[in-house]
């Protein structure tokens, strides 16, 4: 499940729509079926090792004119390295890369909507527009279309074992609310209790410093300010220099990054 700090971790439920039909230039799709935008927290993905074996690190732009290309072998891949799919060109530095592209590292791709805009089905602004004792649940799509309203449905109110596993039902308004941890939320193993801080998620756990005891994972180190648990990316020059994975523009990452159209 996916969760949110302040630093950058999503939280409500995708509602993903295709795209058929123009928008401003871009195309647009009208969906007639209403969502079912249940708002709820989707925890948080782990790195999950998809095969420690590299499949093919070597870059078919071949070495870089920088010196870090594919012939730097470094150490071995890290654990949690995903490799790209679709036979997508391996990367250590846009040099690597060609025109008009740039070198990602490895799960930092950027959403990329192809020049279409996405639009749900809009029901209902309030409870007053559904009527019949219903609450106006409110959804969430990617690259929606500009100016567009978000979806939302008419639901019947939420109810004690009908909200997310990181929300509470709000009897009055009936809809599902974030459960604070002041009122019995418990946080992550290696998250703490503290709704004042800025980098506090929506039930107001922050992550739990290196300073104060967390171990920072391979190719990072303890620096006082670096955001979350406070784990800064290990600068390099070449993959002999991190712990593990590879040199990717200048920071050590759990293995080659992938080349991506501008």
């Amino acid at each position: 499940m996916l969760r949110l700090h302040a630093m950058g971790r999503p939280f409500w439920l995708v509602f993903l729509l295709l795209a058929s039909a123009s928008c401003g230039g871009r195309s647009r799709v009208d969906v007639d079926q209403p969502p079912t935008p249940t708002v709820a927290n989707t925890g948080g993905l782990g790195g999950t090792n998809t095969g420690g074996t590299n499949t093919g690190g070597t870059s078919a732009g071949g070495t870089s004119s920088t010196g870090r290309g594919s012939s730097d072998a470094g150490p071995d891949l890290c654990p949690d390295y995903i490799p790209p799919v679709n036979q997508a060109i391996r990367c250590r530095a846009a040099e690597d890369c060609g025109a008009n592209q740039s070198c990602h590292e490895p799960g930092d791709l950027p959403l990329d909507c192809h020049g279409s805009c996405l639009t749900g089905a809009h029901a209902c602004d309030t409870a007053v527009d559904c009527g019949q004792g219903k609450v106006c649940v409110v959804g969430f799509v990617p690259c929606q279309c500009d100016g567009a309203p978000p979806p939302s449905s008419c639901e019947v109110p939420c109810s004690a074992n009908t909200c997310g596993e990181f929300q509470r039902c709000n009897a009055e308004s009936g809809l599902c609310e974030p459960w604070p941890c002041t009122e019995g939320f418990t946080c992550y193993v290696d998250d703490v209790c503290d709704p004042s801080n800025a980098e506090a998620d929506m039930n107001g756990c922050i992550p739990l410093r290196c300073e104060n005891g967390y171990e920072c994972p391979e190719n990072t180190r303890c620096s006082a300010g670096a955001l979350g648990h406070g784990c800064a990316p290990l600068p390099c020059q070449s993959d002999a220099t991190c712990d593990c994975g590879a040199c990717v523009n200048e920071t050590c990452v759990s293995g080659p990054g992938t080349c991506v159209s501008l």
